[in-house]
This record gives structure tokens, sequence and C-alpha cells, in this order.
């Protein structure tokens, strides 16, 4: 693991090579590690990886949560605390979605971490959108497939089409600190199978937070993307 400081005394903490964190103060990444030994129960194993999968981004993580009910639920009420701490807020909510990201869609029903719903991913659009503008964290609710319509009319904008999504990281593209809304899908001559998920511009790059199955969104699978921009 290694520290580096810049000259606005911001901190990134790198580790194999990778930065997985970066705060504006030593306090701050303090608190984040501190956070991080803590859910891994003080196991020296799962903490690396835990470092490992936030380290190694969208390319390291599993295509589902992997996760325990005792891990589930112990993760939820660390973040609570933490929230109610005031260490989560709508200023730094970015900095914790792959801790937050498992619990928009799931819940644990028989001792088993099981999704909500695979069909709500309008609901868990909005939820993700209410966390990174609050910090405040809450399931979706169960829905059966809804038109992604409904999102232009609550943050009144409109989906435009986009080549591919990297192209928001342009000068043209995404500001940082920006949210907005990816509809990726595939469409023959009959139907069209699509599904929605966020986006955010942080630090010059573009992070996909998809909370219906808690992981970082996996893009290869559609053909077609349009993008809402939200705030």
């Amino acid at each position: 693991m290694l520290f580096v400081e810049n000259a606005q005394k911001e901190i990134a903490v790198l580790y194999k090579g990778k930065k997985f964190f970066h705060a504006n103060s030593a306090g701050r990444t303090g608190e984040f590690l501190d956070y991080l030994y803590k859910k891994a129960g003080g196991n020296i194993a799962k903490l690396e990886e835990e470092m490992s999968r936030l380290a190694g981004m969208a390319e390291n993580l599993p295509p589902r949560i992997s996760i325990t009910a005792e891990e589930f639920e112990a993760g939820w009420k660390a973040l609570q605390e933490a929230i109610i701490k005031g260490k989560i807020t709508a200023e730094n909510a970015i900095d914790y979605i792959y801790e937050v990201l498992p619990y928009f869609n799931h819940h644990v029903v028989n001792g088993e971490v099981v999704m909500i719903s695979n069909s709500n991913c309008v609901n868990v659009v909005k939820k993700v959108i209410e966390y990174l503008k609050t910090g405040k964290i809450s399931s979706a609710l169960p829905s059966e497939g809804q038109e992604v319509e409904l999102l232009e009319e609550i943050y009144g904008s409109k989906f435009t089409e986009i080549t591919e999504i990297g192209d928001l990281k342009g000068t043209n593209g995404m500001q940082d600190g920006e949210i907005g809304v990816i509809y990726a899908y595939n469409t023959n001559s009959t139907t069209t199978i699509g599904h929605v998920f966020n986006i955010v511009k942080k630090n010059n790059r573009l992070i996909l937070p998809d909370g219906q199955f808690g992981v970082l969104a996996k893009t290869g699978d559609y053909k077609y993307f349009e993008y809402l921009k939200v705030k």
C-alpha cells in the first residue's frame, strides 16, 4: 500500500499500483481504511480481497455480488452508523458507492442474500440518484419493467443517443461531478431489450454503478446507448 500526497494536500491510496481511494485529508483517509478494516472483521485476507476489488475496479468485480447474509447485515449496520456520525454525506457519497451498491436491490431471505427484483432497474436508478444527492440509502421497490420515459419526466431531461459511453468523458461530455443515467439496449425487428443504470463523472473518471445487480455495470452485452443528464 502506498500513500501519495499532491500539492493540494490531497491523498491518494495506491494498492498494487492502482489507486483505490482519494481524499482531501489524512483524517478522511484514516477513517476510510479503518472502515475497511472493520468491514473485514480484522481478517487480513478479507481486507486484502476488498482492497484488490476496489483497486481493480470493473475488471475485477464479479458479475453479481458474492456475500453472506452475516456480511450483508454487518455492512448495512456499518453504513448506517457512518451516516449517523456524518461520515457519509451528499458531498462525499460517491466515495462510498462501492460499499453501498449491494443495498439498493438486495435483501436477506431465509439466510441468503437475494435480489429484490430483476425487473425494477428504473426504481433502482432513482434510489441511487437519491443516495448520490443526499447520502441516504434506501432499497428500491420491486416492479415489473417500466418505460424509461418515466425517468425523463422525473428529471426534466431527455435521453440522447451516444456512440459509446467513453464519449461522455471528453470535453463535450459530462462535467466533473455530473450524475446521469445510461439506457443500454439491443433491438431487432420486433423487440427492444434494455437496461438502465447510473453514471457519475468523478476526477475525470466515469463510474458506472449498477444498483440492480450491486456491481459496476457490464456494458459489453449491449449495442446501443443513450444518456440522460440528471445533475
